[in-house]
């Protein structure tokens, strides 16, 4: 199945001017923000070739003829993790950066990124350790 990547543009959460990820630091946590220059196509072919997560604990999402759909789907861009979520059932996801993950996708992630290059996996590794610290001291 061919997932489709819902860009978000009605959304400003995940949005912002810079042409890199990163997050924003709230009172209420941290906020996962998107580079403004990843294209489309670019964040469909992620999405597609990324890691899906079905979480066990929450009741399945059943699509019918298309099958469960996964709660989640992780991928790894520019040493950057991301999670996409479902936004309309069966049909789409939106993906922001992501620190925080089930215990089996982290290795999984690491794997994604060193079968693209060692660099890759070196910068995903440096970022996600670079991010929690930050959100940790706030």
């Amino acid at each position: 199945m061919a997932w489709q990547y819902e860009k978000g543009e009605h959304r400003h959460k995940h949005n912002w001017s810079n042409d890199f990820a990163g997050f924003l630091i709230t009172p209420s946590g941290i906020v996962g923000k998107c580079p403004n220059n990843i294209t489309l196509e670019q964040a469909t072919q992620l999405l597609n070739e990324g890691i899906p997560f079905f979480n066990r604990r929450k009741p399945v999402l059943d699509c019918g003829e298309q099958g469960e759909f996964p709660h989640a789907i992780y991928a790894v861009y520019q040493g950057v993790a991301y999670r996409a979520v479902p936004t309309l059932g069966c049909c789409s996801y939106h993906a922001f950066p992501e620190i925080e993950f089930p215990p089996t996708i982290e290795a999984q992630l690491l794997a994604r990124a060193r079968q693209q290059s060692l660099a890759e996996e070196k910068a995903l590794k440096k970022w996600l350790k670079q991010w929690r610290q930050k959100a940790k001291t706030g």
